[in-house]
């Protein structure tokens, strides 16, 4: 597999798959060999690389991994990823379920509409298709409500072409309601012991993201969906530092491409949002919003540049934004600058910059577009 993309460009993303497999490998641990863990890698693997991670994750013993839409489980599929299970974690159409059957996907299922059609498509292929159940204990979103669950459970372990491998929740609070995340527990346990005394067996219970891997043990089950952790992220800054150990996989670095002196009283990018109030060395960098740098950043985010911060002033343009370097004497044309990363002995996490972009960690990842080349610094034997 051909890890680095051609990049004339000075901006890249760098992604450390080592240090994937080593936050992988501290879940592991944390959790117990006999947990199975499922692995998110949709919107390209939270912006990392779809392939380069899931032939990180594979190699470091994931046992399943979570596709966001068809296309993306397809496409790991003809990429050399044939046995290795996928869940397709959304609802589809049913216009999706014959490729979905027909490329061994795991489809999620929360109404017999869906059941019924993958049961139809499976019956025509001659193949037990494997489903997992989505119940709502307070998501929201898609599922059957935990209440009015066991009489879908028992309609579909009644069809022929049908396997339930897998019954399963989400929350959407873990990080700060732990009220609604211990009721969901509570919840989903109960339908669980339901289930039982049916005899309908199902291999996988899950439930735990990777909040609740750190947080909630009683939602481990026997399969957890740790996502941002994996890449070495947590849902707010120090969420994780005094629980589990994780290094931030990804750096976003680019170059200084112009630099000119800007007397008082000049205007910095669109809008003007930006007055020089002295004289001052201004640096441009060739990355922007059409990148996915959120504009939220404009005159308030910070890059490094010779191991110092610098200031983002004016707006975050489509393709480049500009920097007040004039404490910066020795910065020059060709200078690093990291906009996500360590330099020296400062850093800037992501977490710290969806905090100025009043977003999400996820979304600050998930927003850097495939444009940006990435270049990968390979497992090490």
């Amino acid at each position: 597999m051909k890890h680095n993309q051609l990049c004339y460009r000075p901006t890249f993303i760098e992604v450390d798959l080592n240090a994937i497999r080593y936050n992988f490998l501290q879940i592991r641990k944390h959790v117990g060999k006999d947990t199975a863990i499922l692995v998110p890698i949709k919107a390209n693997a939270y912006g990392h690389g779809m392939l380069e991670t899931c032939e990180t994750l594979v190699r470091s013993g994931v046992d399943y991994l979570g596709a966001g839409t068809v296309d993306e489980a397809v496409f790991l599929r003809r990429n050399g990823f044939r046995k290795i299970p996928i869940l397709m974690l959304g609802s589809v159409l049913r216009s999706a379920v014959e490729p979905i059957i027909s490329n061994n996907i795991t489809q999620t299922v929360g109404d017999m509409r869906l059941a019924r059609a993958v049961d139809k498509s499976a019956g025509k292929m001659g193949k037990k298709a494997k489903v997992h159940i989505k119940i709502d204990t307070g998501m929201g979103r898609i599922g059957i409500w935990h209440e009015d669950a066991m009489g879908l459970i028992s309609k579909i372990s009644k069809l022929n072409n049908v396997k339930i491998e897998g019954i399963f929740s989400h929350f959407p609070s873990a990080d700060e309601d732990s009220l609604l995340t211990h009721k969901q527990i509570k919840d989903f346990l109960s339908l669980l012991q339901n289930v039982n005394k049916t005899g309908i067996d199902i291999k996988y219970r899950h439930m735990a993201n990777s909040m609740a891997v750190v947080d909630y043990k009683s939602s481990h089950m026997n399969l957890i969906r740790p996502g941002l952790m994996v890449y070495g992220l947590s849902p707010r800054i120090g969420a994780f530092s005094d629980k589990i150990h994780l290094i931030p996989a990804l750096s976003l670095k680019s170059k200084i491409v112009f630099i000119k002196d800007v007397p008082p009283g000049r205007k910095i990018s669109y809008g003007g949002t930006h007055i020089t109030n002295s004289h001052t060395r201004v640096a441009t960098i060739p990355i922007g919003y059409g990148d996915g740098l959120n504009r939220r950043l404009s005159n308030k985010g910070k890059v490094l540049v010779r191991g110092k911060r610098a200031l983002i002033i004016g707006m975050v343009c489509m393709d480049q934004f500009m920097l007040d370097i004039s404490h910066i004497d020795s910065a020059k044309i060709g200078d690093e600058v990291v906009i996500i990363g360590k330099q020296n002995k400062l850093s800037i996490s992501v977490e710290e910059m969806a905090q100025l972009s009043d977003t999400i960690p996820y979304e600050v990842v998930c927003w850097l577009d495939k444009r940006i080349a990435r270049k990968y610094i390979l497992l090490k034997k």
